[in-house]
């Protein structure tokens, strides 16, 4: 069992400020949560089967596979451009000057 004195480190050392009611809510929750862990201790897991063996699940992912990319001349492009000047595009000027 779990003394009033130890849920009242646990509370100090989490930065709770608990009332009373509160303090005896969490002593049996945690006795609870106490006496679920023991249960699982007493279990032993080489009686268990392998679950690697026992799972039905499978990979459900696509293969990954790298895209085909259609790469354009970029003469053409640039002769598609409303405007341009030189090589390259020209654009509305995006940034402000100060």
């Amino acid at each position: 069992m779990i003394s009033d004195k130890e849920i009242k480190k646990l509370a100090q050392l989490a930065r709770l400020q608990l009332t009373e009611k509160e303090l005896e809510k969490m002593k049996k929750e945690l006795e609870q949560i106490l006496n679920y862990v023991k249960k699982l201790k007493e279990i032993n897991e080489k009686s268990l089967p392998n679950f690697e063996e026992t799972s039905i699940l499978k990979n459900v992912f696509r293969e990954d596979k790298p895209r085909e990319y259609k790469f354009f001349d970029t003469k053409v492009l640039i002769t598609l451009a409303p405007e341009k000047e030189d090589n390259y595009f020209k654009v509305k000027q995006v940034i402000q000057k100060q």
